[in-house]
This record gives structure tokens, C-alpha cells and sequence, in this order.
């Protein structure tokens, strides 16, 4: 079975690689985003030959992996594996009922996406708990906040009971990722789901905000406006957005 993990697993430090706010030689400096933008759709060959030259190692060394390296545990609102498929990226997808299971075998799964909607019970939630503190990497969305994360990785970032109003934002970089953050810029658009869950960051000192948006902080009761953040637990991390 499953040991159950009681408290809070302290990091070693910030999160590795990264730096505050603007990197020189890494990312384009732009300016505020201001007015009316409408959301388009960038087709996904245009994305993957960016992808292939800012990180050209990377759909090399992914091709490597089996379908077990990424597992998505779908949910009622995203489809995380459309994108995966459109990548050409091998992976597992699985429902909340299978990841439950105490059989699934994570050992060989460097990445889990757990997407909104995601129905994970206790056992999920010691799961994927268990997953991240031996090292794996988690990325969760929108509802999953209040759905599952914070409940699961307690006094690191919750819902604040606030929602976001329109479907446009300006997006601006806080904290940046010498990876992540490889040949993006410091502002852009950034589309929002209307009635997503806004975040709330309990731990300062272990919790990285990536990203924020000042036309958020209208909507946000705390007046933070974060549209990205991350925080190390045990050996692994998880990347909430």
C-alpha cells in the first residue's frame, strides 16, 4: 500500500534555474499589454517548430521515453492529450477512477497532468502526493486548485473564492525560468477560462509566482492577479496555472 505522508516536506531552496523577473540574452523585453486583444489560435506546426529551436534537444530526447513517461488523468473540461497528440508525444491517459487504483504504477512517469475536472479520491490524492515527493513533476489547472491541490499539497497555494470576469489578460513575468522562459517575452495576452479559481499563495517563502497580471488583480480579493505559480515539494516540483 501507500504511506500515508503527514505535514509539509521542506525544499532544499528555491526552485532550481530560476531568477527573478527579466533574464538578459533569454527573453525579449515587451511592452505592457494595453487595449482591446482578441484570443486567436496559433496552429500547432507553428508552435512546434518554436519549440524545436528554442529546445532542440528536447523532442529528441523525448522520443526516448515510452508512453508511461507522461500520464494525463483526464477531466470534464480540458483535454491536455490533444496537444500531447498534436506533438507527437508519447503518453498514458487515464481516467480519475484508473489513477486511483493502488496498481498504476508510476516508477517510470516523470510528468503528470491532471486536468480540470479530474475526479481523484483520497488514494489519487496520496498518489500523486507520493508521485512528487520522490520526484516527479505535476501540472495542474484552473478548478484543480480548489478540486484537489490544495488539499493535497496543504499550505502552499489555495482558492481564494475569487473568479476571474473576462477572457483576456495581460500576462507579466515575475519570476522567470532560464527553460521555461527560453525566447518568450517578459508581457503578453494570456486567455483565461471566465469563473476560473484565482490563487492564493500561503507559503511566501516556498512558493515561486511565475507570472501575474495587473488587470486581474481587479477581480482578485487579494489583489495578487497570479496566473502562474510553482513550489518544490520533497525532491519533486508542481506547476500550477
Amino acid at each position: 500500500g501507500i504511506r500515508p505522508l503527514s505535514g509539509n516536506v521542506s525544499s532544499r531552496g528555491n526552485l532550481q534555474g530560476l531568477s527573478s523577473g527579466y533574464i538578459p540574452g533569454i527573453m525579449a523585453r515587451t511592452e505592457p499589454v494595453r487595449g482591446h486583444v482578441s484570443a486567436q489560435v496559433v496552429k500547432p506546426d507553428i508552435y512546434k517548430a518554436w519549440l524545436e529551436k528554442t529546445h532542440p534537444g528536447f523532442a529528441l530526447n523525448i522520443s526516448k521515453y515510452g508512453e508511461e513517461s507522461i500520464i494525463v488523468v483526464k477531466g470534464q473540461w480540458d483535454s491536455s492529450d490533444k496537444i500531447l497528440d498534436k506533438f507527437a508525444f508519447k503518453h498514458r491517459k487515464v481516467s480519475g477512477k484508473d489513477f486511483n487504483k493502488l496498481d498504476l504504477d508510476l516508477s517510470r512517469t516523470k510528468l503528470v497532468i491532471v486536468d480540470c475536472g479530474a475526479n481523484l479520491d483520497q488514494m489519487g490524492k496520496q498518489k500523486l502526493r507520493q508521485f512528487v515527493y520522490q520526484g516527479g513533476y505535476l501540472l495542474s489547472t484552473d478548478w484543480d486548485l480548489d478540486a484537489f491541490l490544495s488539499s493535497t499539497f496543504r499550505n502552499y497555494v489555495v482558492w481564494n473564492r475569487g473568479v476571474n470576469h473576462s477572457l483576456i489578460y495581460d500576462a507579466n513575468v515575475v519570476s522567470a525560468d532560464s527553460v521555461l522562459f527560453k525566447n518568450t517575452v517578459t508581457c503578453a495576452p494570456w486567455k483565461l477560462d471566465q469563473e476560473s479559481h484565482l490563487i492564493r499563495v500561503e507559503a511566501p517563502g516556498r512558493v515561486r509566482v511565475l507570472i501575474e497580471s495587473q488587470r486581474l488583480r481587479k477581480d482578485d480579493p487579494d489583489g495578487r492577479g497570479i496566473l502562474a505559480a510553482a513550489f518544490q515539494f520533497g525532491k519533486g516540483y508542481v506547476l500550477h496555472m
